[in-house]
């Protein structure tokens, strides 16, 4: 398996970062453009659950 370097550095997963939003974004692309199998990995529940806590005010 062959692997190509892309420069870029880790997403910051820590609360209130900006990289966090960009990750179930992030998933959804990459399960359309990966997954061509006859069942599909369900990303609805995860984007629906990501969103509800990106909305919750940070302690």
């Amino acid at each position: 398996m062959l692997h190509e370097y892309v420069d870029g550095r880790d997403a910051d997963l820590s609360p209130g970062s900006p990289d966090v939003p960009l990750v179930p974004d992030t998933l959804v692309v990459l399960n359309e453009a990966l997954t061509r199998t006859p069942v599909a990995f369900r990303l609805s529940p995860l984007q629906a659950k990501a969103a509800s806590l990106l909305t919750e005010e940070l302690p």
